[in-house]
């Protein structure tokens, strides 16, 4: 289904199933890519704060029906239970829809920009965060594989929000990745923007 969209990406770049690569700020020349995309009838800040929230993941995420704080950055308050920059979180992954199999993975947030909201002068600004797969407590696994999230958050300007995420996979490992999973994570990724649709929307 085509979406109206203010995105920045042409068409071949949303297109929710290919999995053809997509750069990222630090996979620039990825292995595969897998892409999901939705217009939520929400503001931007109703669909940032569900994204940051970690812990209500649980509520809407299919794919990650866990997801929580391991390290907090320095400038971050000490209640603070939302992914910000800097932090180190957990989640837990279901991987396929048939199975109740978990695993989980250690993300590191590289960026949650602060919320931009529309102006005259810039009438569909973009929000972005992106984390990677931490790999720092097993140094081998850094030059094996490198994975990282892109969210966008666009200003619709009228009430609604455009929300485009993508995940760049590299390395040599990437290739097993797409052989093995690729068809599991691309309809997770297809997903993840319905069910925060869905969620977003109920609690309008």
């Amino acid at each position: 289904m085509s979406l109206p969209t203010k995105s920045k990406y042409d068409a071949h770049f949303l297109d929710i199933q290919s999995k053809h690569p997509r750069p990222s700020p630090t996979v620039p020349s990825p292995t595969f890519s897998i892409l999901g995309h939705a217009i939520i009838n929400a503001p931007p800040a109703a669909v940032y704060d569900a994204l940051l929230d970690l812990p209500n993941y649980r509520n809407w995420n299919t794919f990650i029906p866990g997801a929580k704080l391991k390290k907090k950055s320095s400038e971050a308050s000490p209640e603070t239970t939302q992914m910000h920059t800097g932090a180190v979180f957990e989640f837990t992954v279901k991987m396929k829809e048939t199975s109740d199999s978990l695993t989980t993975s250690t993300e590191l947030c590289t960026l949650a920009e602060p919320l931009k909201t529309s102006t005259p002068e810039n009438p569909h600004p973009v929000t972005t965060a992106t984390w990677v797969y931490d790999v720092s407590g097993i140094p081998l696994l850094k030059h094996l594989i490198w994975s990282e999230h892109v969210n966008e958050i666009i200003d619709l300007g009228d009430g609604r929000t455009e929300y485009v995420h993508w995940e760049s996979f590299g390395g040599v490992l990437a290739t097993l990745i797409k052989w093995f999973a690729s068809d599991d994570l691309a309809r997770s990724f297809r997903n993840w923007p319905e069910e925060l649709k869905g969620y977003v929307e109920g609690k309008q």
